[in-house]
């Protein structure tokens, strides 16, 4: 019985937690640039994101240059 319990209260954790945990994947491209301010150009991806929304921004990985 108390394994049952321990389930149901888990699971509802997870269910009352899990509201905010998913997101959108956008590519966009930097058009501007204006001190503390970055415009970005999302094309179709607008839909996705609405304003006032916290965005993370990854900037784009550089390949490592090998020599000798």
């Amino acid at each position: 019985m108390k394994k049952v319990m321990m389930m149901v209260v888990i699971g509802a954790s997870f269910l009352l937690h899990a509201n905010g945990v998913f997101a959108a994947t956008v590519r966009c491209t930097v058009t501007e640039i204006t001190d503390s301010v970055v415009i970005l150009d999302c094309g179709k991806g607008t839909s996705k994101i609405k304003k006032g929304d916290k965005v993370k921004v990854k900037t784009a990985k550089k390949a490592a240059v090998e020599g000798c």
